[in-house]
């Protein structure tokens, strides 16, 4: 069991994670429509720190990972608060693991639907699940200095932003991405 001095120590690293998440979302949504490889470092880096909050939202005791539950007294009073993982994060946790963080055959048999990622469904996920965190904490031990930051609202429903995947052309990475009228996203020609 941590202390509440060790716990404190952790909050700036908790707040990068949310930080580097909310900001990635907000950027991708709002500054990268035309730009395929930028749009790719992005989405990568939304998934990572995603993950990253799952496994601290939703993981179990893991050698020195730290996890929503250690802020929580008792631990099971985090459990029934934030219920169980919604789907769309589940996908995001083995997405991840096969898709992005590492290289596997699994990557072979994905189908062009399936690189899309659904970044305003998944950060209303996670928001659901950093509020009902933020609440368990307000009432617990271990206090923030101060409150995270709130995400700008995302306004456009079901955007969907697709990596690329499968080529060494550069025209591929270089070229501009088109959001269709259902949200989809395709490459366009290459400017």
């Amino acid at each position: 069991m941590k202390t509440p001095e060790e716990l404190k120590q952790i909050w700036e690293h908790l707040d990068y994670e949310i930080a580097m998440f909310r900001n990635t979302a907000f950027v991708i949504h709002h500054e990268l429509r035309n730009e395929t490889f930028l749009a790719n470092v992005f989405i990568e880096s939304f998934v990572l720190h995603t993950r990253n909050l799952i496994n601290f939202f939703f993981g179990g005791e893991n050698g020195d990972d730290v996890i929503a539950s250690q802020f929580v007294s008792p631990p099971e009073q985090w459990r029934n608060s934030r219920g169980k993982m919604p789907k769309i994060l589940s996908d995001v946790k083995f997405r991840a693991g096969k898709h992005l963080a590492h290289l596997t055959w699994t990557r072979t048999q994905i189908q062009a639907k399936e690189r899309e990622w659904e970044i305003t469904e998944i950060a209303r996920a996670m928001e659901e699940v950093i509020d009902a965190f933020e609440k368990e904490v307000s009432r617990g031990p271990v206090q923030r200095s101060q409150p995270l930051q709130t995400m700008p609202p995302l306004t456009a429903e079901n955007i969907k932003y697709k990596t690329v995947v499968g080529t060494t052309s550069p025209a591929a990475f270089f070229g501009s991405v088109t959001i269709g009228p259902s949200g989809s996203v395709g490459k366009g020609e290459r400017r």
